[in-house]
């Protein structure tokens, strides 16, 4: 989910293409072609989510199935399939939510994404589930309400009530 909130939308690819090449992301989406379906998410929220798959270790064989190889191996298809790799400042809002005992994946993951996504001005909370473990936190009731709240404070219109 979160790589799918980095990505750039279907939409500005087309009309980036249709102005002869450069950043995709220069285009703004008004210039892009509304009667065609948007991919592009509105909020992310994730649990237990690995963000920089660049920080395994080259030899691990983990993801090796997935992107055809270690790292050592593909160090471009591990950087590209990175969500840290494709932040910029029009990305949606993030909330995380981690187990402090997740031995899966590191805690510094998520909160790397924080602070990357902080210094581009795209809003980004953490929430982290105290002695939970991988798969526990996204049983976290408090971590679920948390996320929640963070979806309604950036989705619903100003002025909404619930």
């Amino acid at each position: 989910v979160t790589l799918l909130g980095v990505l750039e939308d279907d939409r500005a690819k087309d009309a980036q293409a249709k102005e002869g090449g450069g950043a995709a992301r220069a285009i703004p989406m008004a210039a892009a072609d509304a009667r065609k379906p948007s991919a592009r998410l509105q909020a992310v929220v994730a649990g237990g989510a690995p963000l920089n798959f660049e920080l395994l270790p080259r030899g691990a064989k983990a993801l090796s199935y997935w992107l055809g190889g270690t790292r050592g191996e593909k160090p471009d298809v591990y950087r590209e399939a990175s969500p840290t790799t494709h932040i910029t400042a029009d990305d949606p809002p993030m909330f995380f939510f981690h187990g402090s005992a997740d031995l899966l994946v590191p805690r510094v993951s998520p909160e790397a994404m924080v602070r990357l996504l902080s210094a581009a001005k795209v809003p980004a909370k953490m929430h982290v589930v105290e002695k939970a473990g991988h798969i526990q936190a996204m049983f976290d009731g408090e971590a679920l309400e948390a996320g929640i709240a963070f979806l309604d404070e950036r989705l619903k219109p100003r002025g909404a009530t619930k």
